[in-house]
């Protein structure tokens, strides 16, 4: 009976079109106080619907290094139910995990594949990680994937009587709560039907579950408490003291950079420099990311991470008399607003915040090549949390202001049949400063290339192309180019057609395909100006007409002005910051984008006399 039903179940699976390549059919995930320690037993069935699916069979388990990581099971069944493989100890393999800022870099992945070649199949794993030093019992979402649903997901907390937690829920129903003699167990259980992320959609802002679950007390390096954001800035304290220790020969070194010097930014603006030419690398760490290196390792060894470069920066800064602090914040593309009133770590980045009496200056420590004081679009307009002991707290970094991003350029182009020589220069701000500077930094053809066919269509040949950055230590740079192309006028006995130079606006979805809100964490601003010349004395008889646009979502002016055997085309382009929901404010968002981008990407019909 049990052959014949699971035919044909895998008859109906093999005639049925899945709206998903895999799909999570349950997840769960135990957490269990056992005296000082943390279990976490993590089982998954996952199946495998075609050949795009087969990613879902690649495993990643991530753990700390010190946590003692088993696989307890792991297979491949069919779709009716019978094992195909097992997994052996010798497929799994263990790697050490590196980001871009290294915040959590003594972090492992043990990994496995289990792969089959027919459809649908099932895998099933499961694992169980002990930890003896934790701060968090769980950050817990119900996916896997941020595209791929999941039918059944539960997540068990069990800690005994008298354990204080402290518990944050978001779009899920309450847990089911069994309390015996010793122990409370909490119990949720959810789905999740899979979400394609739209661009330009802040993640956070989705109506997904997720729980999160902290013990008030913890045991992680030192003591540590949730009780308040004071008393979690006092474990950061705790955990990292007595690191501020700098060699004699590093004191020396200091001392001969800033003889002569009185002015604080100008001291900051010196010792930053000399930061910056120690070289940035991910080094392993004792205690799960969040303790650094002393400053003596870091000026000895000449490398660290964000936490030791910062903790090094803030050295540099004590022993020249200037108070600064170890600041944690949340680096990326998004800007995640942090509950201020459910203490958590909510970080994974480190800065230097630097006040001063008329200003604070902060200093992004991990990066060779930017100028003192600029953070970048990665930390602006955001929460950071300074580190000190009892007075720990929240502070604001600057938000990127129009000016801050303003990217200007001026462009021209001879009028002439055949192959036209352009020349272009372009000054760069904000997250286009940032692109440029890591081009700038490889400076190879290659690369030049592909980012202005990002930007370009048609054919074209890159002559020549250099940087040059800005003097006065701000943080903006000048692309040169000199680019060969083919026919871009098109020239007739009373009529011209000439290129517009777009420039490379946002592309979202039409309002009736947008499900989700729509964020720009920072504004857009170009200011172009184009000029094409005239070398066989034509004279306009019509010319476009000028274009103004104003509205709650930006400004667009394009002007067309004729004079001496030259067109000069002028173009502002300004889209503010701002959070926009699908339902009321994105239709006429895109509507204005759509008007711009039009004006954009239109060619310029000109009739000659």
């Amino acid at each position: 009976m049990r052959s014949v039903l699971y035919t044909f179940i895998a008859f109906l699976l093999s005639v049925t079109s899945y709206a998903a390549d895999s799909e999570v059919l349950s997840m769960v995930s135990l957490r269990k106080i056992e005296g000082n320690k943390l279990v976490c037993i993590d089982s998954y069935e996952i199946r495998i619907n075609n050949r795009r699916g087969d990613g879902a069979a690649e495993i990643f388990i991530p753990y700390d290094k010190k946590d003692k990581l088993s696989i307890e099971s792991a297979c491949i069944e069919d779709i009716s139910g019978n094992v195909v493989r097992n997994l052996k100890k010798n497929e799994i393999t263990q790697r050490q995990v590196f980001s871009n800022i290294a915040f959590y870099q003594d972090r492992y992945v043990s990994e496995f594949q289990l792969r089959h070649n027919t459809y649908p199949y099932i895998i099933k794993y499961s694992y169980k990680i002990v930890c003896s030093d934790f701060y968090s019992i769980d950050s817990w979402y119900p996916f896997l994937e941020i595209d791929q649903p999941v039918k059944s997901a539960q997540l068990i907390v069990e800690v005994p009587l008298k354990y204080p937690i402290k518990i944050k829920e978001e779009h899920i129903s309450s847990p089911q709560v069994e309390t015996t003699e010793n122990t409370v167990k909490y119990t949720w259980n959810t789905s999740y039907a899979g979400e394609r992320l739209q661009r330009y959609a802040p993640f956070h802002l989705l109506p997904v579950s997720r729980v999160i679950v902290l013990p008030y007390q913890f045991k992680y390096g030192v003591k540590g408490s949730w009780e308040s954001w004071e008393s979690f800035g006092s474990w950061i304290s705790d955990l990292n003291s007595n690191g501020r220790k700098l060699p004699l020969a590093e004191k020396e070194k200091v001392d001969k950079l800033l003889s002569g010097v009185s002015d604080p930014k100008e001291k900051i603006r010196i010792l930053y420099s000399y930061l910056q030419n120690n070289r940035y690398i991910n080094v392993d760490i004792g205690v799960g990311g969040l303790k650094s290196y002393p400053a003596e390792y870091v000026s000895v060894n000449k490398y660290g991470d964000c936490k030791a470069l910062s903790n090094y920066m803030v050295s540099l800064l004590e022993y020249a008399g200037i108070k600064s602090y170890y600041t944690l914040i949340q680096s990326g593309d998004v800007i995640r607003e942090i509950d201020k009133n459910f203490p958590m770590q909510a970080f994974n980045h480190v800065i230097v915040t630097v006040p001063l009496d008329k200003d604070t200056i902060f200093l992004e420590c991990t990066s060779k090549n930017i100028p003192c004081g600029y953070l970048g679009t990665s930390n602006q307009g955001r929460d950071a949390f300074i580190v000190d002991g009892e007075n720990s707290r929240f502070v604001q970094t600057p938000v990127l202001q129009p000016l801050d991003v303003l990217c200007s350029s001026v462009i021209n182009v001879p009028v002439i049949s055949g192959y036209t020589t352009v020349e272009m220069k372009m000054n760069k701000k904000g997250d286009e400063y940032e692109e440029m500077l890591f081009l700038s930094s490889q400076a190879r053809k290659d690369d030049i290339e592909k980012y202005l066919r990002r930007r370009y269509s048609g054919s074209f040949e890159i002559n020549d192309f250099s940087f040059g950055k800005d003097n006065n230590n701000r943080p903006e740079i000048t692309f040169l180019l000199n680019l060969k192309i083919l026919n871009i006028c098109k020239l007739y006995e009373n009529e011209i057609i000439l290129p517009p130079f777009p420039q490379d606006l946002p592309k979202i979805e039409s309002p009736e395909l947008r499900t989700q809100p729509f964020q720009l964490f920072y504004p857009i601003a170009y200011q172009d100006t184009i000029i094409y010349k005239f070398n066989d004395g034509r004279q306009m008889e019509k010319i476009p007409e000028n274009v103004s646009i104003s509205s709650r979502f930006g400004n667009y002016d394009l002007n067309f002005d004729f004079l001496e055997n030259q067109l000069t085309v002028t173009k502002n382009i300004l889209i503010f910051r701002g959070l926009y929901s699908a339902s009321e404010d994105y239709k006429d968002f895109y509507a204005f984008l759509s008007t711009v981008r039009t004006n954009e990407n239109k060619s310029i019909y000109l009739k000659s006399k």
